[in-house]
């Protein structure tokens, strides 16, 4: 067999094929050259197609010039050392194999119990195995549209401060892409997107974070459920790849999933908040209708009591115990009447957070005479739902420490917001917390604090007692924030 001969075995060939001889190329038609590259007489034959035979097998292989790609091979070979190859091109097949079964694992987790936080990050995961992805985002907005958290990364370095600086671009007037696909709905490309951030001051915060990476070409998102945007899908390409109608396709097919794992998980929160809601009310009516009625009751057979020991003869320490029955029995109804009342639903939900603290310190003035300041500020009424109900237990159960253990004279309650950070304190000139121990209230006031990143100060300082917290409201509890 001459080379003459070996180019005429391949070059009718309607496929790419090519002729080696003891593993070096001898002979190649248009379609090899375009597919594995022009130069390919004369170099030996990829090792990934070294043990390709009669039966077609697929191999992933790295051309000359650095594309990979994905072949399936079919080799029929002689006894002189020749051989004949034929190459089809299965690269997108693959990867459209590739992304539905990451589509398929990730339908499937949406139905566990995995918390919303795991199950997003385990699916940037998933798109980040897909070929030529580098970096995935997933980022969730609260109902606002605004406050936004990175609940899924993958391929970055980890940057604690990164949400930070992505708001310092936002300030800066950067057009950021998470809440354009959120207000437009619709997926956005951008092409060499990596080398436009480096060149607009307005990205300077992410300058370093942009750099750390080896990519191009920039996808965003939208994640929609039942008509509205509920976050965006970031993804970051590879600098040898580019942006294809398959994987715009997949992008599209990965965020659908994403919103409704979201929307799920909000779902059952939603569900699970009334039913607690439900019960707590069922609960505020049982110990109104039955225990404190009862405990009413109590008290009245012991002022009859009270009167039976008072008449001439009888034992006066009757009338003593009795009257300390009735004591305690009043004791008994204030109590559960403060846990009735708090066991209500939510008074910052019904009236707003301003409203309701102006009504709790002019409560707190009337019933117990202290004198009560109250310093808020305007932003209160913006912040949101789930935020404002914790803020107004803690302050409430403040409040309400102070008129059951301070022996005060004056409390000042106090609410400032700065972007997103919530700075509250209950202030009095009563005795202080001294060395008692801790009860179920400020228990209750760490944990709400905890929920938004937060924690409870207590001390004393110049005969004053303050309690503060700090709480930022784009921190939940089970979610990321990085």
């Amino acid at each position: 067999m001459t080379d003459s001969a070996s180019g005429a075995l391949v070059d009718g060939v309607p496929t790419a094929a090519l002729v080696t001889h003891d593993g070096v190329v001898e002979a190649a038609n248009a379609d090899a050259a375009h597919l594995l590259g022009d130069a390919l007489v004369g170099r030996r034959l990829p090792a990934a197609l070294a043990d390709a035979g009669p039966v077609e097998t697929e191999a992933r292989l790295t051309t000359p010039s650095g594309v990979r790609l994905d072949v399936a091979c079919i080799a029929r070979r002689w006894s002189d050392g020749r051989a004949v190859y034929l190459l089809r091109d299965i690269t997108e097949q693959r990867a459209h194999q590739d992304r539905v079964a990451a589509l398929a694992r990730t339908a499937a987790r949406v139905s566990d119990d995995s918390t919303i936080d795991s199950l997003l990050h385990a699916m940037a995961e998933e798109i980040h195995g897909a070929d030529g992805i580098v970096a995935v985002q997933i980022i969730t907005a609260e109902p606002d549209g605004e406050n936004l958290t990175i609940m899924g990364a993958t391929g970055f370095d980890e940057y604690p401060d990164f949400f930070e600086r992505l708001m310092a671009c936002r300030d800066l007037g950067a057009p950021l892409a998470s809440l354009r696909v959120m207000r437009s709905g619709r997926q956005f490309l951008h092409r060499d997107r990596k080398r436009y951030m480096l060149e607009s001051d307005f990205y300077r915060p992410l300058w370093e974070y942009v750099e750390g990476l080896d990519w191009r070409d920039f996808v965003a998102t939208p994640m929609l459920a039942r008509g509205r945007a509920i976050g965006a899908l970031l993804v970051y390409l590879a600098a040898d790849h580019t942006i294809t109608p398959p994987l715009t396709e997949f992008l599209d097919s990965m965020a659908e999933q994403a919103a409704l794992a979201v929307d799920y998980h909000r779902l059952i929160d939603r569900n699970r908040a009334q039913v607690r809601v439900d019960e707590r009310q069922r609960l505020a009516r049982d110990l109104h209708d039955s225990v404190i009625q009862q405990v009413f009751a109590i008290g009245m057979q012991a002022r009859g009591l009270e009167g039976l020991g008072n008449r001439p003869g009888a034992d006066p320490a009757i009338a003593r115990h009795a009257h300390d029955l009735q004591d305690l029995a009043q004791s008994v109804q204030r109590d559960l009447r403060s846990i009735v009342q708090g066991m209500r639903t939510s008074v910052a939900a019904e009236a707003g957070l301003r409203p309701a603290l102006v009504a709790l310190s002019e409560k707190t003035a009337d019933r117990s005479g202290l004198a009560v300041t109250l310093d808020v500020s305007e932003q209160v009424d913006l912040l949101g739902q789930s935020l404002a109900d914790d803020l107004y237990d803690i302050l409430s159960e403040g409040v309400h420490n102070v008129v059951k253990h301070a022996g005060a004279h004056a409390v000042t309650v106090s609410v400032t917001v700065d972007d997103g950070r919530v700075a509250a304190t209950v202030e009095d000139d009563g005795v202080g917390p001294g060395e008692a121990p801790q009860g179920y209230g400020l228990a209750s006031m760490r944990y709400r604090a905890s929920r938004w990143g937060g924690s409870i100060l207590l001390g004393r300082a110049e005969g004053r007692t303050r309690l503060s917290t700090t709480l930022t409201e784009n921190f939940r509890s089970g979610g990321s924030r990085r």
